[in-house]
């Protein structure tokens, strides 16, 4: 079984790139520019992993890892924060926040 994964980023070219390196992979990929969308898309799918982004409009990552980990359905899911906000403040942050890893950009 193909191992899917979920990128929520507000940048196209991100997920873009992102979907391309995954999928050559052998990846199954969803992404989405759209966080709003991204509790129901990850609910269908079933991710093996999600990445967020943290900085994104209408929703934050922060906010959405929130989400993630308080559903039923998708709190073991791991995620891992893909972001510009790099500084060790930031980091731990997003792993104190419930993240299993945080990387920044650029990557």
């Amino acid at each position: 079984m193909e191992k899917r994964v979920l990128v929520v980023d507000d940048e196209r070219d991100v997920t873009e790139l992102l979907e391309y390196k995954l999928k050559q992979a052998g990846l199954l990929v969803r992404t989405l520019n759209d966080p709003l969308r991204a509790i129901g898309m990850a609910r269908d799918l079933r991710p093996d992993l999600i990445i967020l982004d943290v900085m994104m409009p209408d929703l934050t990552g922060i906010q959405l890892l929130r989400m993630i980990r308080g559903d039923a359905l998708l709190q073991d899911t791991p995620v891992m924060f893909l972001t510009a906000k790099g500084e060790t403040e930031d980091r731990l942050k997003g792993l104190e926040g419930g993240a299993d890893d945080y990387m920044a950009k650029p990557f």
